[in-house]
């Protein structure tokens, strides 16, 4: 079985031609932790994956610079998908076919909303999280290169600042969501949570993640996803947490190098390393650390320019699935990988 990982990288919004809802194209979000990292979607899963499936409509955007993205980052993806690592896939189809048990999905998960509560909670602490680890790196590293001398050919300055501003505002919608549609911890309050409030939040965050799961089943592929979504999927798809199979912190590559991040994620290392994912994943081996720690340190020394690395875990959640053809009960599996891109971490090895 194929393990690959679904990314539609940008959504459509903003779109004056869309006629697709952008929720279907806002799964995984985008993270700018560092500076050079830019928008690119996380090629680095590609170290564990066979490829990386994109919508097509969002790359052919990319590659005839409709999206506004720096070109060295288009450029690496572009050349990622010319060695096979990148594959290109219509969404829309897919979506519209999977569309009717997705709302059946979503009204199920509405109709139980207070059992949510808890998913919720966990994944706005994510979000705090995520917001002071950014905040404390990147700051310093605005008012550095401000203060520089000399500029560099890339600037992103401005890039980072208007991110953090985003990010700020999006805290703070967080923060309100918070204090206005959870139950108190205090019992002495008297105000209620907003129903309403509690009720539009999950609808924007399930129907993704309904639409992200069927569409990896349909791939029959893995689905990546940030830390703060992690408590929607174990709460959609299992009573218990699922199990972590294992975690690693992959090396973020300079991406002004698009020739090194081909190099690394082509290499023999970065083949023996998917070997490695795919017989824990798949048949059911131990996972060998050790194995995996000398493929990334392999990986790592072929682009000196690693700014740090990039925390994913693995996690597979096994559950029986009835066979209608041959009309008996299987074992199967959802797996996803979660990403946890607070950075500043040092390479491994």
């Amino acid at each position: 079985m194929k393990a690959s990982i679904y990314c539609s990288g940008l959504s459509y919004q903003s779109r004056p031609n869309a006629v697709i809802p952008d929720d279907r194209y806002q799964l995984p979000r985008l993270a700018l932790a560092r500076l050079n990292q830019a928008f690119l979607p996380d090629y680095s899963l590609l170290f564990l994956t066979d490829s990386l499936l994109v919508d097509r409509r969002t790359y052919d955007e990319l590659v005839r610079g409709l999206i506004p993205l720096n070109g060295n980052v288009v450029l690496a993806l572009k050349e990622l998908h010319d060695v096979g690592l990148v594959e290109l896939v219509d969404f829309e189809p897919i979506y519209d076919a999977v569309q009717e048990q997705v709302m059946e999905d979503l009204a199920r998960d509405l109709a139980a909303f207070k059992s949510w509560e808890k998913a919720v909670a966990a994944s706005i602490d994510n979000w705090f999280t995520y917001d002071a680890a950014v905040q404390g790196n990147l700051r310093p590293q605005i008012q550095q290169i401000r203060q520089a001398p000399k500029k560099a050919k890339l600037d992103y300055s401005d890039l980072a600042s208007n991110y953090l501003h985003d990010l700020a505002g999006r805290i703070q919608m967080v923060k309100f969501f918070a204090e206005d549609a959870l139950p108190r911890e205090n019992p002495n309050v008297e105000v209620l949570p907003d129903t309403e409030l509690m009720m539009n939040h999950l609808n924007e965050h399930l129907r993704s993640l309904r639409y992200s799961l069927a569409l990896a089943r349909q791939r029959q592929a893995g689905l990546h996803d940030w830390t703060d979504a992690a408590p929607y999927y174990q709460r959609a798809l299992a009573t218990a947490p699922a199990p972590a199979l294992f975690e690693l912190p992959l090396p973020e590559l300079a991406l002004w190098h698009p020739d090194k991040v081909v190099a690394a994620l082509t290499s023999k290392a970065a083949t023996d390393l998917r070997a490695l994912v795919n017989a824990t994943l798949f048949q059911g081996e131990a996972w060998n650390a050790k194995d995996a720690t000398k493929c990334l340190s392999a990986i790592a020394k072929l682009d000196h320019g690693i700014p740090g690395v990039r925390r994913v875990t693995a996690h597979r959640q096994d559950h029986a699935a009835k066979n209608n053809r041959a009309k008996q009960t299987e074992k199967t599996f959802d797996w996803w990988f979660i990403s946890d891109a607070l950075g500043g971490r040092p390479v491994v090895g």
